[in-house]
C-alpha cells in the first residue's frame, strides 16, 4: 500500500503493518509534483497516480515515527 504523508499517515502505517500488509509512506511534496501532471484532479486519478509511482519505483519513502503511547498528547 502506498500513501502520502498526512495527518493520519502514522496511524495508517501502523494499522497496515499490524495486519502484516506492506505499507509505504511517501513524501507528499514529491508525489504532488508527479500527480500535478494529471489533467483532472480527482481522488481516483490521485490513487491511479500513486499506484503508477509505486510500480515504477519513482517515489521518496519517508520514515514513519512510532506511535505515541495511549493517553498521551503530542
Amino acid at each position: 500500500m502506498v500513501f502520502e504523508t498526512g495527518a493520519l499517515s502514522v496511524w495508517f502505517y501502523h494499522a497496515l503493518s499490524a495486519e502484516g500488509l506492506p505499507a509505504i509512506c511517501i513524501d507528499a511534496r514529491h508525489a504532488k509534483a508527479a500527480l500535478d501532471m494529471a489533467p483532472n484532479k480527482t481522488d481516483a486519478n490521485d490513487a491511479d497516480g500513486l499506484a503508477q509511482l509505486a510500480e515504477v519505483g519513482f517515489y521518496r519513502e519517508v520514515r514513519v515515527k512510532g506511535r505515541a503511547p495511549e493517553g498521551t498528547s503530542l
